[in-house]
């Protein structure tokens, strides 16, 4: 058994008061509720374990905010461990406590004696022995004084009068429930039925443990308690994280691969940003190399091939059509339609004027010039070789009907050959031929819409913008073809409308991608850049899916992050200097007899 020591100048909770000065803020409010309270209640532990994490910022938003509230002088008694002598001597004037009467005076024995109160069950013992444990010390919860059920409600706390006495002095105070009374007072301590588990620990023979001494014990199973909880944390955010990467899908050889699988409370957004997402280059080399690595290398090269030699074919048909419907060019016909029909129309004036009502009827026209020039070659080619033509000299006949040519025949003969040589008549015909040529060019032109309907399929590694260009210029030039062909064919002229700028060299641009393709398609046939092209493709996969996932695993990090607060947390529930503290208290303060 124990016995107390000698006496000493120090006491338990004068000296955890200093110890505690350098403990964990969390660990001095608990000191203040144990000290205050006794026992721990579960809204004690929430608040605590609240308290613990917030040092280490391991609490979340929706956490409510509390302050800490440390172990201070006013919570022990003062003086501790010196001689003073407090004892109770009366408590009066107790007003809205239970049905006790307010004119009622309870008074104590002198010291050291002993001061019996006794009545039957109700008469109020229990009331006044609430008010003591209020005012004073005592183990365990504080008693909640109650007022009269039977009163009118009053929402004022209890209160009384209190007379006590120091080394023979008598001091008389004010006490209300709720408020700090004299801490003279904390030098008494109250005992009773309910404070009696706080004394007795366990089965079997009584065990006295010394008022202060129960503290650090009591912190020690706080402590305890809450390193239980931030391990179930800490468990519950292993889970998490376990279970979200179980659903992710990547190559632990690739950079994200490796930034993933080595995720920790240090990774950063930085680091993430740098290999997340591809760039336009790489969205479109990653198709590029996953349909060269899932077919026959020689085989899609070949295909590849032929996809850019139809490009090559329509950008140059795209070419041709720019040029030959450019403004310069369409401008140039339209002056050339004009000037035909300028000197078309001078040249059927003066034939007008060379033929009379008796010729027959498309004299001087087209059919009709080239008979006279085939005439015309006749003659002097054959019949009448080196004489000028036409021939009318005596006994000369006409090439064409080779009858003897008249008087009138050689009027006529002169009178179309003068038509033939005139001026406007040669410019007229220049014309006609000019028109023709050029008009040939845009006559054989045939609408690039069949054409493009060909190599739609090949523009796959075009963005929509550039197919949406191509498709646009394809329409407004075939519509520019149309108007100027019909210009042409009813030798009028409406305005065409304008095409916009030829995407022949993005045609081209596409097509020199495509041989660069089929060069790469041809290259995975090598064991060695099969092997190399299978790691760029796997790297440009995982940057891509990490771009996707990059909030996911932002919040990856932050659960890292959170574990590491809360094994920050944990080495502030340590128990070492606890109990250490606990043994040095128990040697100075209670000794065993052999």
């Amino acid at each position: 058994m124990t016995t107390p020591a000698q006496p000493s100048q120090i006491s338990a909770l004068g000296e955890i008061l200093k110890w505690s000065t350098n403990r964990p803020d969390w660990q001095r409010d608990a000191l203040r509720r144990i000290i205050a309270y006794g026992a721990i209640a579960k809204d004690d532990f929430q608040e605590l374990d609240h308290l613990c994490r917030v040092k280490h910022g391991a609490t979340t938003p929706s956490d409510p905010p509390l302050i800490v509230k440390p172990l201070d002088s006013t919570h022990v008694p003062q003086g501790a461990g010196s001689q003073t002598s407090v004892n109770l001597v009366s408590i009066s004037n107790l007003q809205g406590v239970n049905r006790l009467p307010p004119n009622q005076t309870i008074s104590f024995g002198g010291s050291p004696g002993l001061t019996v109160i006794y009545g039957d069950n109700g008469s109020g013992k229990s009331g006044y022995a609430r008010v003591i444990k209020k005012a004073c010390r005592t183990r365990g919860s504080l008693p909640i004084i109650r007022r009269d059920t039977f009163a009118p409600a009053d929402s004022t706390p209890s209160t009384g009068t209190i007379v006590f006495s120091t080394n023979g002095t008598n001091h008389t105070v004010g006490w209300q429930d709720g408020a700090s009374c004299d801490t003279r007072l904390s030098h008494v301590f109250v005992f009773d039925s309910f404070t009696a588990e706080n004394y007795l620990e366990q089965d079997g023979p009584a065990t006295f443990t010394p008022h202060g001494l129960d503290v650090l014990p009591r912190l020690t199973k706080v402590c305890d308690a809450i390193s239980e909880r931030l391990k179930e944390s800490i468990q519950t955010i292993r889970s998490q994280i376990a279970n979200t990467t179980d659903t992710w899908k990547y190559t632990q050889t690739t950079a994200a691969g490796k930034l993933i699988a080595g995720l920790s409370f240090e990774s950063n957004e930085s680091e993430l940003d740098a290999i997340s997402g591809l760039d336009a280059a790489q969205k479109q080399r990653l198709p590029e190399l996953t349909e060269t690595l899932k077919s026959d290398p020689k085989q899609k090269a070949r295909e590849t091939r032929a996809s850019k030699n139809r490009l090559e074919t329509f950008a140059q048909k795209v070419k041709t059509a720019t040029a030959n419907l450019a403004d310069e060019q369409i401008t140039t016909l339209k002056a050339l339609v004009d000037n035909a029909k300028t000197t078309s129309d001078a040249a059927k004036t003066f034939a007008a004027s060379q033929f009379d009502s008796g010729d027959l009827v498309g004299t001087g026209n087209d059919s009709w010039r080239q008979l006279w020039e085939a005439a015309r070659l006749f003659s002097t080619s054959s019949a009448y070789l080196e004489m000028d033509f036409p021939v009318t000299e005596d006994e000369a006949r006409c090439v064409l009907c080779q009858q003897a040519i008249s008087p009138e025949a050689v009027k006529r003969f002169k009178d179309f050959e003068s038509f033939c040589k005139d001026q406007s008549q040669q410019l007229a015909a220049k014309a006609v031929k000019t028109l023709k040529d050029a008009a040939d060019k845009i006559k054989l032109m045939t609408a690039l819409a069949d054409e493009y309907s060909k190599i739609e399929a090949d523009l796959g590694a075009t963005t929509p913008e550039q197919v949406s260009s191509i498709a646009d210029f394809v329409k407004e030039a075939d519509e520019r073809l149309a108007a100027i062909q019909v210009n042409l064919a009813n030798d009028t002229w409406t305005p065409p409308a304008a095409i916009p700028a030829s995407p022949a060299d993005s045609i081209i641009l596409l097509a020199n991608l495509l041989e660069s393709r089929a060069k790469t398609e041809e290259s995975a046939h090598d064991p060695a850049v099969r092997k190399l092209m299978e790691a760029e493709r796997d790297e440009l996969i995982d940057r891509e899916w990490l771009g996707r996932m990059k909030n996911e695993v932002l919040a990856q990090i932050e659960r890292h992050k959170q574990i590491a607060k809360l094994e920050s947390c944990q080495k502030d529930v340590g128990t070492k200097g606890i109990t250490t503290k606990n043994s040095e208290l128990t040697k100075s303060l209670v000794r065993r007899r052999q």
